[in-house]
């Protein structure tokens, strides 16, 4: 079975260096075919393709995610009789639409031959906000229909900024998983492992932030009663994962429980939107503790946002 993998974003967001670092990283002794269009990025060497055992199928039709459907699918179907290679890369053109190709690989109908493994989109970090403005439908198409977005040169826009994008992007696809992780801190492995499986991925920044938790207030696990969220979250695997590794509880509330909370919270706009709350998490930490004290406001990282919360105890002496 062949594994399709497709990797979109505008020219430009470092898609071709995505690509080579996932074949150095990651797909060392895959037999791997790249299929990319002359409207593509250029900029991956050839020699280093065929020392990689890379194969380049080169389009010179057009676009393969607008109008030339066809020809696409006559491509994709020669590469899998040809080299019956393990995984397919497909760097679409950056102006097409990403629900164009995966419909055109859904539409195969190549049985028992090939399977669509992943959706991503790469998107630097520093545009999302004018692209979103200036190009519209191009751009949000492919940010609504990633599995995955993968946030290029993190390491130079400001945490605002950042914010901002990460903001922006769920605003299109609540359901995307994003890497915000700088490239070079990060293995081309773990990248392929949150396109293939987001489950994994959310884990994992769940896990990391719940340590920075940790680290920061000084508590041990063990310390911790139970995970609170909104209901809307009830079923998030990451979630349930985390309470199931950390041994204790995931309880949610709904939003007019949230509602209802007293204090004072950190107020989101974009929460609000989303879940018609203006704060989850330091409320859920809050009802969770039996209306405690807040230890932690909201914190966020990598897209995770944690709050802390103690419940009230008092030691009686007779």
């Amino acid at each position: 079975m062949t594994k399709v993998d497709i990797i979109s974003g505008f020219l430009g967001a470092g898609k071709t260096t995505l690509i080579s670092k996932l074949l150095k990283e990651a797909l060392k002794g895959e037999q791997v075919v790249l299929i990319e269009n002359e409207f593509g990025e250029i900029g991956i060497d050839g020699g280093f393709l065929k020392d990689s055992g890379v194969e380049i199928r080169e389009m010179n039709s057009g676009c393969i995610c607008c109008s030339l459907v066809g020809d696409f699918g006559t491509s994709l179907k020669e590469v899998v009789d040809k080299y019956h290679p393990d995984r397919i890369i497909i760097e679409p053109s950056g102006v097409g639409k990403l629900s164009d190709v995966i419909k055109a690989v859904k539409d195969l109908h190549i049985e028992n031959e090939i399977v669509l493994n992943s959706a991503s989109t790469v998107a630097d970090a520093s545009k999302v906000k004018v692209y979103m403005k200036n190009f519209g439908e191009f751009f949000n198409n492919q940010i609504e229909h990633a599995g995955t977005v993968i946030l290029s040169r993190t390491q130079n826009v400001s945490e605002e900024k950042l914010k901002t994008a990460i903001e922006l992007i769920k605003s299109v696809n609540p359901n995307a998983h994003i890497i915000t992780t700088p490239w070079d801190d990060i293995d081309g492995t773990k990248i392929l492992g949150a396109m293939e499986n987001v489950t994994n991925l959310e884990l994992d920044m769940l896990a990391e932030a719940a340590q920075k938790v940790l680290d920061r207030s000084g508590f041990h696990k063990e310390a911790f009663e139970q995970i609170a969220s909104i209901d809307l979250k009830k079923e998030e695997q990451g979630i349930l994962s985390l309470s199931q590794d950390w041994q204790i509880p995931f309880v949610t509330y709904t939003e007019e429980e949230l509602k209802q909370v007293p204090g004072e919270f950190t107020p989101s706009p974009f929460v609000k939107k989303i879940t018609g709350v203006d704060n989850v998490c330091e409320r859920s930490a809050v009802l969770a503790s039996g209306n405690g004290r807040l230890l932690q406001r909201k914190t966020g990282e990598n897209g995770v946002t944690t709050a802390v919360a103690a419940r009230e105890w008092r030691i009686h002496f007779e």
